[in-house]
Order: structure tokens, then sequence, then C-alpha cells
């Protein structure tokens, strides 16, 4: 009884731990989403269309299509940050880890232009 109390106690805390760390995950990808549209580039402002007052591209929907990209990627490059063997349901798969830094760096190259 008491092995199987410790058990239930220790998977408790591991789910508190996986909640609490997706929220800090979630809470931090939207805000540094947030500084790289906003922020950054100058973009997402109402009396602007939520584009800039000035745009280097032709078309509005590029600039569309980069902030839902920016949106996507930015949240793919966090999953790299759960440490690896931690029993998250959401843990990256080893693999993955060099897909997602090289999508990082696409990011990153698509922030320059914007």
């Amino acid at each position: 009884q008491d092995v199987e109390n410790l058990i239930m106690a220790t998977s408790r805390h591991s789910n508190l731990f996986q909640i609490f760390w997706m929220g800090l995950f979630i809470a931090s990808s939207l805000y540094s989403f947030w500084w790289d549209v906003y922020m950054d580039w100058g973009l997402g402002r109402r009396e602007d269309g939520f584009l800039g007052p000035r745009l280097m591209f032709p078309r509005r929907s590029y600039y569309f299509m980069v902030i839902s990209a920016d949106l996507v990627l930015r949240f793919m490059w966090v999953l790299t940050l759960i440490p690896p063997q931690s029993g998250a349901q959401f843990e990256l798969p080893a693999y993955l880890s060099a897909i997602s830094m090289t999508v990082e760096l696409f990011r990153r190259t698509i922030w320059s232009f914007f």
C-alpha cells in the first residue's frame, strides 16, 4: 500500500511539473512571437491594417504567411528545451532535434528579411 501511494504521489508531481512546464512553454513562445512581430518587425499594428506603414514586399499575403510561419516555428524550437528522458508526454524524439534546429535557423533567416 505504501509503495502504491508513493507511486501515485510521484505520478501527481510529474503531471503537475508537465502542466507547469507546458504553461511556461506556451507563455514564453507567445511572448517571443509577439515581440518578433510587433516590436522587431513593426507589424501587427491595427492602425496600419496589421502590417507596417511601408511594406518592402508587394504582396500583403507574404507578411501574413511569415507571421504564421514564425508562430509555428517558434513553438517547434522550444520543444528542444525539454530535458531528454524527462518523461514528458510532449518530449521531442532525439532524431528530430537536428531538424528542429535547422527549422530554427530558417525562422531566424526569415526574421532578418522582415
